[in-house]
């Protein structure tokens, strides 16, 4: 056989190099071009996996299930509607939570756990608002979370992605509070829309409260259960918790079809539905030190019928005084008698929460079980168009708290751990610190004002906030 010259031999060399450097370019170009989505199949999986809430919640890693106490707690379990705080013994009481939380202002979040960071085009924030009421045995209350993204889109101008949370619910107390059993009615509102600023360009952070424009968006209603026990001066206590999954669709009111037949708003393809996953959350508390715990509460009406009793039979005695001002003694009058009495035990109640050691360390942990959400991506994929598979199976989560308070009736600290899950099936578990601290700030009438500041810190992602509230 006839040998190739050796310049033909180098002509074929190189033009074999170029082949392959050039089909070596077009995968590299193709491999950055990700794919996007192109048509409305798909749902959105609202799963919240950083823990979010009160600052004792964040401060404690959420493991707040066995605790539950107030307004804050209330939304990790719904028995928290009728957990009274210790200071709580009149038959009406209140009680009302705020907080801040900047995410993403020193770094953009891996909010999904998903194994990036964040590629969206400008910043996000968590507002927290809530109340609670209490009548006897039964509370009730509402509480708001609002999580926003400001975007940028293609066109340079700002819009907002905005995920509401609303929960209100009704709780009741039996066995004078040791076992509490509550029920919330869950609303979860997805939406898109250009922000009150008229399409302007991102100049500034995100600002709470923005008024947005013809949003686009979709609602869930689900539904949480939740029991408490706690049996009378116990150092433990034990929280269980059910959340029903929940869906929602786009209001067909909402003209956002183009003329491809695909769903958009400010240039996002919308999902078919939203999706937020059932949850099973088990919590178990021990407190150690001095402080007692789990102090019973008793109804007026049978406190009153039960005094009644005592100074009918001449069993009546007076109530202990803590080492203050001696109580009012009995009048003659049975009726008024009973009315003295009932004051001087509300009085006791309070000397006796007065007198109470400080010094304690509480121990907390919950463990979780997440459902499954069909066809669904995460919302980091959403928000940049490229599909990412989100709660193709069930996901569980550990966490775990400690909270102290280091200086009496002045500074409590709190610190914590938490795996949280991946609903990604090329991500992992994601091992989150947490720290916080309460100080009271002032005194005004029969209640104190406390600050709160409380930090999570994460492989990509960090997290901080501050909040106010009661002092207990």
């Amino acid at each position: 056989m006839k040998a190739v010259p050796a310049v033909r031999r180098l002509a074929l060399a190189r033009c074999v190099f170029g082949c392959l450097v050039w089909l070596l370019v077009c995968t590299q170009h193709a491999a950055a071009q990700p794919v996007k989505f192109t048509t409305n199949n798909y749902a959105l999986d609202l799963f919240t996996s950083p823990v979010l809430g009160g600052g004792r919640i964040v401060g404690m890693a959420g493991a707040h299930a066995a605790i539950a106490s107030g307004i804050d707690g209330a939304v990790f379990n719904p028995a928290g509607y009728a957990e009274r705080y210790e200071k709580e013994i009149d038959w009406f009481a209140f009680d009302v939570t705020g907080g801040l939380a900047l995410s993403g202002v020193f770094t953009n979040n891996d909010f999904d756990n998903d194994g990036h960071r964040s590629g969206a085009n400008g910043s996000t924030y968590q507002l927290t608002l809530g109340t609670r009421l209490q009548f006897s045995y039964l509370g009730t209350g509402v509480t708001w979370l609002q999580r926003r993204y400001n975007l940028k889109g293609e066109d340079q101008r700002s819009f907002d992605v905005v995920l509401d949370t609303w929960r209100t619910g009704v709780a009741y107390s039996f066995l004078n509070g040791g076992l509490v059993a509550g029920a919330t009615l869950s609303i979860y509102k997805f939406a898109v829309a250009g922000s009150s600023g008229g399409g302007d360009p991102i100049t500034s952070p995100v600002t709470p409260f923005r008024i947005n424009k013809d949003p686009t968006g979709y609602t869930g209603i689900g539904s949480e259960f939740g029991v408490l026990v706690r049996p009378a001066g116990k150092r433990y206590r034990l929280g269980f918790v059910g959340r029903t999954a929940a869906t929602g669709r786009l209001d067909a009111a909402k003209k956002v079809t183009d003329e491809d037949g695909v769903r958009r708003a400010q240039g996002l393809v919308l999902p078919y539905e939203i999706h937020v996953p059932w949850e099973l959350t088990f919590g178990l508390a021990y407190q150690f030190g001095e402080r007692r715990t789990n102090t019973p509460w008793r109804n007026t009406r049978e406190l009153r019928k039960e005094l009644s009793q005592q100074i009918a039979d001449g069993s009546y005695q007076m109530p202990e005084r803590f080492h203050e001002a001696p109580y009012e003694s009995l009048p003659s009058d049975p009726d008024k008698a009973v009315d003295v009495a009932m004051a001087n035990y509300r009085e006791a109640e309070r000397r006796f929460r007065r007198h109470q050691p400080r010094k304690y360390v509480l121990l907390a942990a919950d463990l979780i079980a997440y459902g499954r959400s069909a066809n669904a991506h995460g919302v980091d994929a959403f928000l940049n168009q490229t599909p990412g598979r989100s709660g193709e199976r069930i996901s569980y989560g550990v966490r775990v708290g400690v909270e102290s308070e280091v200086w009496p009736d002045r500074v409590k600290v709190r610190g914590g751990t938490y795996l949280e899950p991946s609903r990604f099936a090329r991500s992992y578990y994601r091992p989150h610190a947490t720290t916080g601290f309460d100080v009271r700030l002032f005194d005004l009438w029969r209640w104190s004002a406390r600050g709160t500041a409380t930090v999570d810190l994460a492989p990509r992602y960090f997290n901080w906030g501050i909040a106010f509230g009661l002092w207990w």
